[in-house]
């Protein structure tokens, strides 16, 4: 029998953690729920929590309360890096484990389980110091990427002025380049399909200017010897096909070894820069979400320090 949901109702009374977590993962397979995050359900429910509470003898559902939670994070902060680094696991890693688990017993409460009403939180991660790259920089990358050819200038631009990730570039198509007309103005864009549910992305409208727009075409008309079906950015190496996130990634940090003489700059990067500027100007989520295609875009991306409070404070006349 399945709840209005979707989800098979259990039929068992009390529940048991694992037949709760199998009911959860079919549920969150049957919504649609994106193949990473199923992934994740995996990892952190079924190879982590389960096997530590079949060690424990937690076999109820609503045997887990805070203090076994707390027992479970202190059993995962006691095992060693994976990457051999000195330390424990790491405070982004539990929030990435926690994150599963807060989903899943909220899932199984609001279904009628006996679970303890009690908040998980993640432990405080240290605030990141991000040096994003500036104007001057980008204007840089752009002109060496310029003396490179056409296609890299493009890329450049386009992560850098539009925010768009490695991943979304290098899907472009021949058909992703539109041209479209709003009161007898003529205006362009790019579609990109990025991150969504269920493997399927989300797509958005990126607006670009006549100038980038005609160059685009331009590429996409003089390919090498053999086109993959109608991408735009190709590899210049045989057998020329779809350039791949990786060589992108290889080929913008190289640029900004030798441009910039960094050894921090990456297509993220570009992406992280193109949100701080946005959010510098006075734009708000709605609108950044129009560009680089995520609604928490400033929380995630943007990395605003103390000068850009005086300057705001400026601005404003509140100084």
């Amino acid at each position: 029998m399945r709840d209005t949901h979707g989800a098979l109702a259990l039929a068992n009374d009390p529940w048991t953690v694992e037949q709760t977590i199998e009911e959860f993962i079919e549920w969150g397979t049957g919504r649609g729920h994106s193949l990473a995050t199923l992934v994740a359900y995996d990892k952190a429910l079924r190879k982590n929590f389960l096997p530590w509470c079949q060690a424990q003898g937690i076999e109820r559902l609503e045997d887990v309360t805070l203090r076994i939670i707390d027992q479970y994070h202190n059993h995962v902060r006691s095992r060693p890096r994976r990457d051999g680094k000195p330390g424990t696991v790491s405070g982004s890693t539990m929030a990435w484990l926690n994150r599963p688990l807060r989903t899943m017993l909220e899932w199984a409460r609001q279904r009628g389980a006996e679970v303890s009403k009690f908040q998980i939180t993640d432990p405080a991660e240290k605030v990141r110091v991000v040096r994003i790259i500036d104007d001057a920089e980008q204007r840089k990358l752009e002109n060496y990427a310029r003396q490179r050819g056409q296609r890299d200038y493009l890329i450049v631009w386009l992560m850098g002025r539009r925010g768009l990730r490695a991943e979304e570039v290098v899907l472009i198509t021949q058909e992703d380049l539109l041209e479209e007309t709003y009161d007898g103005k003529r205006e362009h864009y790019v579609r990109v399909m990025g991150k969504g549910r269920g493997g399927h992305g989300a797509e958005r409208k990126v607006p670009l200017p006549p100038a980038v727009y005609r160059e685009m075409h331009q590429l996409s008309a003089n390919p090498p010897p053999t086109r993959s079906e109608g991408y735009v950015f190709m590899s210049r190496k045989p057998p020329y096909g779809r350039l791949t996130a990786k060589a992108l990634w290889q080929m913008v940090s190289a640029m900004g070894q030798f441009v910039l003489k960094r050894n921090d700059v990456h297509p993220h990067l570009l992406r992280h820069s193109f949100v701080t500027k946005c959010d510098r100007r006075g734009m708000n989520d709605r609108q950044i979400a129009l560009f680089a295609g995520n609604h928490n875009s400033i929380k995630r991306y943007s990395h605003l320090g103390h000068r850009d409070g005086t300057e705001i404070l400026r601005e404003n006349d509140l100084d």
